[in-house]
């Protein structure tokens, strides 16, 4: 399990840090590399959308709707 995390992340960061290129078919589309377009948006003329959130809320999202869903015991550990 572990080889396979160890892939999974070496995608991942090489993923998210190559560059994307400018399209000239999609202008208003940014370019740049992904984590810094996702981590610093002020750089691309972006916006960070993020909102604070009560944790109540949260807790009272989980009880209402976190119900686990069945599955095989055969994915279950």
């Amino acid at each position: 399990m572990d080889a396979l995390q160890t892939d999974l992340d070496r995608l991942a960061h090489n993923w998210n840090s190559h560059s994307i290129r400018c399209q000239k078919r999609y202008a208003e589309l940014p370019s740049g590399r992904p984590d810094v377009m996702y981590f610093v948006p002020e750089l691309i003329n972006g916006y960070d959308f993020k909102t604070c959130v009560n944790p109540e809320d949260v807790n009272l999202c989980i009880q209402l709707y976190g119900k686990e869903k069945a599955c095989s015991k055969n994915f279950k550990s």
